[in-house]
């Protein structure tokens, strides 16, 4: 799924066409640089923000660095990104002596320097650890952008689009600049200063061949999760739309990513999903009653899902991201209580078999078959596959067998 358009934020900072799978942003940019009393050709600019002065006939070049800090939060408070990004621009210009004062005879302007340097995007970053994007970590500097200028001044109008991180983001969630000394005097929504894009969060869908039905789940437009049926015999393969369904309910008040967790026997439906503040699970065996939703109840506060799946013996396998943003994994049960739905286990540190913390940010696949967990990662490039052995607690790659490990 393609990136929805581009999205001024709200005066409060709301993301538009939340929940997502993975953002961008655009920053606009308004710079002026004057020109001020240098000693001739050669001599650098000088950034006023008074423009005073009278420049000097002859060549003239000039940087300008500026800085700005943002963050997203969760409903829930807690910091799903963060970063700073520096940029400078370089100014280059020829003046020339004309009817006894002095004009702009060729001026140009480039992006010559790119700092980003992102902390948080999903979880804090480890030193050295890289965050997941689309592509390498590059913003883009549009070298269209519009510019004016005077005897004294010229002016820079353009805008810089972020790399695309893959971060989820659940609805509700907010952006917020910390700090900026560069772009416009004012981030204005009427202005647009600020904008976004976003890839939609993928929907969850599950074959139950017992049944000859497919079931689906997403974010819905009015808060928490959209679920429908629809009928898939074999050697029939249907037309399949959102709005045509044979059954379809709601349940919870916010979405995110989700992943069904139907029962053994296929005769209960379940589903678990990011929500706010944690990870939400959510049963329901009755499609004939839209409101035959049990739940949904936390089960994971402060943690960020990354795969889920229910071995042959019933048992639930969930990995995923506590709040110190390492990577756990939990085994659950059906609990007989319906205040909390699932009994989930203590948490399993996940290691690699070289002794180091195993760390993933997003999931492409996760199946559970025999107690041994599968996972697969799509870097872009490459594709990272795992082994969890041990109730998740120890894993292997393909690179640790060809390294002999």
């Amino acid at each position: 799924m393609g990136f929805t358009d581009w999205r001024a934020l709200t005066s409060d900072g709301d993301i538009a066409d939340l929940p997502a799978s993975g953002f961008r942003y655009k920053y606009i940019q308004d710079i002026t640089i004057y020109l001020s009393d240098t000693a001739g050709a050669g001599a650098a600019l000088a950034w006023s923000a008074l423009g005073l002065g009278t420049p000097t006939p002859g060549f003239h070049a000039a940087q300008v660095r500026g800085t700005w800090r943002l963050h997203i939060d969760d409903p829930a408070g807690n910091r799903l990104f963060e970063q700073e990004v520096t940029l400078t621009y370089t100014f280059a210009a020829i003046l020339i002596s004309m009817f006894g004062g002095v004009a702009m005879s060729l001026w140009t302007w480039w992006l010559s320097g790119e700092d980003i340097d992102t902390t948080i995007c999903g979880h804090e970053l480890e030193e050295g650890e890289k965050p997941p994007t689309l592509g390498v970590e590059e913003g883009y500097g549009d070298p269209a952008g519009g510019s004016d200028y005077g005897t004294n001044w010229a002016k820079i109008m353009t805008e810089w689009v972020s790399p695309s991180y893959l971060v989820a983001i659940p609805d509700g969630s907010q952006l917020d600049i910390d700090f900026h000394n560069f772009g416009l005097d004012k981030l204005r929504p009427s202005l647009a200063a600020i904008q976004t894009q976003v890839l939609a969060a993928a929907g969850a869908f599950w074959r139950n061949p017992g049944m000859g039905m497919i079931f689906g789940a997403r974010g819905a437009v009015d808060g928490g999760m959209e679920a429908r049926a629809w009928h898939a015999p074999r050697n029939a393969p249907p037309t399949l739309a959102w709005e045509r369904s044979v059954w379809e309910s709601s349940t919870g008040q916010s979405s995110g990513r989700a992943v069904w967790v139907p029962h053994v026997g296929r005769g209960q439906m379940a589903l678990l999903w990011q929500g706010y503040g944690g990870v939400l699970y959510a049963e329901s065996d009755n499609m004939g009653d839209v409101d035959g939703w049990e739940g949904p109840v936390t089960v994971l506060a402060g943690h960020t899902l990354l795969g889920a799946d229910r071995d042959d013996d019933g048992v639930l396998y969930i990995l995923a991201r506590n709040s110190d943003g390492q990577v756990v994994g939990y085994k659950g049960s059906r609990s007989g209580s319906r205040d909390t739905l699932l009994h989930v286990g203590p948490a399993v540190p996940c290691m690699l078999v070289d002794g180091t913390p195993l760390s993933i940010t997003s999931l492409d696949m996760f199946q559970v078959d025999d107690g041994v967990a599968y996972a697969v990662v799509d870097t872009g490039a490459d594709l990272d596959y795992y082994e969890g052995l041990n109730g998740m607690a120890l894993w292997r790659r393909h690179v640790d067998d060809e390294e002999g490990q």
